[in-house]
């Protein structure tokens, strides 16, 4: 498994609200790296490999982790709105709530993904602008 870029209570602090009741430990190694794989190694071919390394650190604390926090947090919600069990997919309802429709789901889901993207092209303009 690659090295991850974030930790789950970096990825809650970063791109959700104190408000927002999600155990850190459903923001699983394998969420972060799926994260990773899909939106920055594409992004970042030639640097990805190496973001990894002590010279980066900075950068990625201010740059990728935000993007990261906010790619996890869009895929989160098609993650969390239903559940698997043995008698098939379902959507849980704790007692006194009920589960957002279809299209606020959409909508939240395209603002986390327009974030993430914001912060993903700053990393990118601070590369261009910084090529040695």
């Amino acid at each position: 498994m690659p090295k991850l870029l974030i930790s789950p209570g970096e990825v809650l602090e970063l791109a959700f609200s104190s408000t927002d009741q999600i155990d850190p430990a459903a923001i699983t190694d394998t969420r972060i790296e799926t994260a990773q794989l899909k939106f920055l190694a594409p992004a970042l071919p030639s640097l990805y490999p190496a973001l990894t390394e002590k010279k980066y650190a900075d950068f990625c604390r201010e740059y990728i982790k935000p993007a990261l926090a906010y790619f996890i947090r869009y895929q989160w919600f098609t993650l969390s709105s239903a559940r698997i069990g043995s008698s098939g997919i379902f959507q849980p309802r704790p007692p006194d709530t009920s589960p957002a429709d279809s299209s606020t789901i959409a909508r939240i889901r395209q603002e986390s993904r327009k974030t993430a993207g914001l912060f993903l092209r700053k990393a990118l303009v601070y590369i261009s602008d910084h090529i040695e």
